[in-house]
C-alpha cells in the first residue's frame, strides 16, 4: 500500500529517479514481510521484467535506497543476499506467509539486535504431598492384618452357623466350579452358603451325602501311600483342603491325577 504521505517524505524526495521507480516496484515484488533478494540481476528481472535497464543502474538504485534509510541488506543462513523494507508496516487479513529468512537487525529501525540469551527452563513444579490424616493431631495408624484362621476352625464355624449343610462338599463344589484348589473364604461365606439348600435331618442329609458319594473304581483301588504323596501339600493333614477319604481324591479329576502322577513317580524315582 502506498500512503498519501509519500509525496511530502524528505527520504523519497532525496532520491534519484530511478532510485524512486524501484522503490514503488519493490513495494508489488517483495514478500508479506517486505523481503526479497538483493542481486541486482534478479530485481531488475523481477522489476523491471519488460524494459532494458543496466545493472549498474540497478546497483547505484539500491544504494541510494539503504543510503536513505529505506531498506536495509543482509545475508542468509544459506549465503544469499538479501534485502528488506524498512517501516513495511503491511498488515494482511490472514497473516504473513514470509518467503525468505528474517534479519539480523529491527525491521523498523535497520539497527542490529542485541540477542538475548535464551530463558533458562522452567523447574518443574513439586508434587503436592497427600495430606495425611490426623486423628487428635496423632497420625491414624493401619491396622494389623488379622492372622488367617485356621481352616479347621472355619468350618467348625461354618457347621454351627450353617446347620445341615455339608460345608466341605459344597467348599469342593465351589473349588471345582472355579478351577481351583482354593477359593476365597469370604466370597465361599457371603455368596455360596446362602444359596445352598440345607437338610431338614442332618443324620438323614449324612446319609444322603454317603448315597450320592461315588465310590472307587474297582478298577482302581485305593493305592497304598496315597497319604504320604498329600504331606506338604494343601490336601495333606493341615492344608487349607484337607483330605481324609481317598472318595474326596477320586471324585475329582485334577486331584486323582496329581495323586497318580505322584505315586507313578516316587514308584520310578
Amino acid at each position: 500500500m502506498i500512503r498519501e504521505g509519500v509525496k511530502h517524505s524528505a527520504r523519497i524526495n532525496g532520491l534519484t529517479d530511478r532510485a524512486e521507480n524501484l522503490f514503488y516496484r519493490l513495494l508489488t515484488t517483495v514478500d508479506d514481510l517486505g523481503r526479497y533478494y538483493a542481486e541486482p540481476a534478479l530485481i531488475k528481472a523481477a522489476c523491471w521484467p519488460l524494459k532494458s535497464i543496466r545493472l549498474s543502474e540497478v546497483a547505484l538504485a539500491l544504494d541510494s535506497l539503504e543510503r536513505a534509510g529505506l531498506i536495509a541488506r543482509y545475508a542468509g543462513k544459506d549465503g544469499a543476499r538479501l534485502l528488506c523494507l524498512l517501516r513495511f508496516r503491511q498488515r494482511l487479513q490472514f497473516g504473513p506467509r514470509p518467503k525468505f529468512p528474517p534479519p539480523p537487525f529491527d525491521e523498523e529501525s535497520g539497527e542490529i539486535r542485541l540477542f538475548e540469551p535464551e530463558p533458562p527452563p522452567a523447574e518443574p513444579k513439586p508434587r503436592k504431598e497427600k495430606k495425611r490424616r490426623e486423628e487428635k493431631g496423632e497420625e491414624r495408624e493401619a491396622p494389623a492384618p488379622a492372622p488367617p484362621q485356621d481352616f479347621g476352625a472355619w468350618t467348625e464355624r461354618l457347621r454351627a452357623e450353617w446347620p445341615g449343610i455339608d460345608i466341605l462338599a459344597e467348599y469342593d463344589k465351589a473349588c471345582r466350579l472355579k478351577k481351583t484348589p482354593l477359593v476365597d473364604r469370604p466370597w465361599f461365606e457371603a455368596s455360596w452358603l446362602p444359596k445352598c439348600s440345607p437338610s431338614t435331618d442332618a443324620a438323614a442329609f449324612a446319609a444322603l451325602r454317603a448315597a450320592r458319594t461315588p465310590p472307587s473304581s474297582p478298577t482302581e483301588p485305593e493305592p497304598d501311600g496315597w497319604r504320604e504323596v498329600l504331606v506338604g501339600t494343601q490336601l495333606g493333614p493341615g492344608g487349607a483342603c484337607e483330605v481324609t477319604s481317598w472318595a474326596q481324591i477320586a471324585r475329582d479329576k485334577d486331584r486323582l491325577g496329581f495323586v497318580k502322577a505322584e505315586l507313578a513317580r516316587r514308584r520310578n524315582g
